[in-house]
């Protein structure tokens, strides 16, 4: 049974040794409410009562350095990073052989810089996570899949600074210890900032949480599965609230179904315009984003029964997928696109963005 009694010290490892090169500037430097994403970082880490917390740089990054001297980080809490190029576990190795850490540290959470949407609840649940099993690797996980921080004991993280290991994900699955895991809601672990778009879509979340939160404390607003009966009787758009559903079917082309449904006369060589059609009968036209782009571009996902998640747009039929899952013999499958050289995850078809090498579609089946 876990230890309830166990009195934790916490440090915290920030890292802030990537080039920031998909995103074409430096993302710790982005502006994040009243500062930076990195001076957000350290603040929601001080808020969490963290006893030590670092931050790892490439060694002669003067932006950087320069932004920690403005936020009055101190100079004895920076780890340089003299060769970051070889990619993120060596940080963790900068910093789990760094000699000044404090000797009464427990615990460690390994922190990416590219996170400052999550929500100080979601941190704390992992906090809590970890009260609750102190000699266990402790996560927080969306679909069951487990996402960062990542939180370790103190005998875990001492063999990080002599691992063979290539990346963390390898150093953590041949561990010979016990993991804890808590299911979140929070969507913003499954947004890295990599990308001005994910920029964007991390600004989103930050203002959208607490209007959700209000919303749902005020009026009962809750997600449901079922599309708006008639729409255009809540009012006008503008103060309407996009409606989050879930649609089991699969990719159609629309044409083609009203020409099979309704005898339309279709050319010989029509355009393709996708949509969804799902097991009751009722079609959507399918938005395209980054989220949903393989549903368009793979043509595998077009032989699949599929169970998408995602919001439709008020007096529309215009369904935009965020979450795409497969179904195979009553399971659940996972779907996402994966590059075994960089250990990279994809929710898009094509060229790992790291490498340029080519992904694999990975169909992965979730556990009950």
């Amino acid at each position: 049974m876990p230890s309830h009694s166990h009195r934790q010290t916490l440090g915290v490892i920030l890292l802030a040794a990537g080039a920031s090169s998909r995103m074409g500037k430096p993302k710790m430097l982005l502006p994040w409410g009243h500062t930076s994403v990195l001076g957000h970082l350290i603040a929601q880490w001080q808020k969490m009562a963290a006893e030590q917390i670092v931050v790892v740089t490439a060694a002669n990054d003067q932006l950087i350095e320069k932004e920690l001297d403005r936020l009055g980080f101190p100079d004895q809490s920076r780890i340089l990073n003299p060769s970051p190029e070889l990619g993120m576990f060596s940080s963790i190795q900068c910093a789990a052989g760094w000699p000044n850490w404090k000797p009464d540290l427990t615990h460690w959470v390994i922190a990416l810089g590219d996170q400052p949407h999550l929500r100080e609840e979601t941190l704390r649940a992992l906090l809590t996570l970890s009260t609750t099993h102190p000699e266990a690797i402790c996560q927080l996980s969306r679909q069951g899949r487990p996402r960062h921080p990542v939180l370790l004991p103190a005998h875990a993280f001492l063999r990080l600074q002599n691992s063979k290991h290539h990346n963390l994900k390898d150093f953590l699955r041949d561990l010979p210890l016990q993991f804890a895991f808590a299911e979140s809601e929070d969507a913003g672990l499954d947004v890295d900032i990599d990308h001005p778009s994910d920029y964007e879509k991390a600004l989103h979340l930050r203002l959208l949480i607490p209007i959700m939160v209000l919303m749902a404390a005020l009026t009962g607003f809750s997600a449901t599965n079922q599309p708006p009966q008639n729409p255009t009787a809540a009012g006008p758009a503008s103060n309407q609230v996009t409606q989050l559903i879930t649609l089991r079917g699969k990719v159609v082309c629309l044409p083609e179904e009203m020409h099979r449904l309704y005898e339309a006369a279709l050319p010989t060589a029509h355009e393709h315009i996708y949509g969804f059609r799902t097991e009751e009968g009722n079609y959507y036209t399918l938005l395209r984003t980054k989220f949903s782009e393989a549903l368009f571009a793979d043509p595998r996902f077009r032989e699949k029964l599929l169970l998408l998640r995602g919001r439709i747009f008020p007096d529309t039929h215009i369904f935009e997928p965020t979450i795409i899952r497969s179904i195979r013999n009553g399971v659940v499958h996972d779907l996402y696109y994966y590059c075994d050289v960089c250990d990279i995850e994809a929710v898009a078809p094509g060229p790992c963005e790291c490498c340029q090498g080519p992904t694999e579609l990975i169909e992965k089946a979730l556990s009950p």
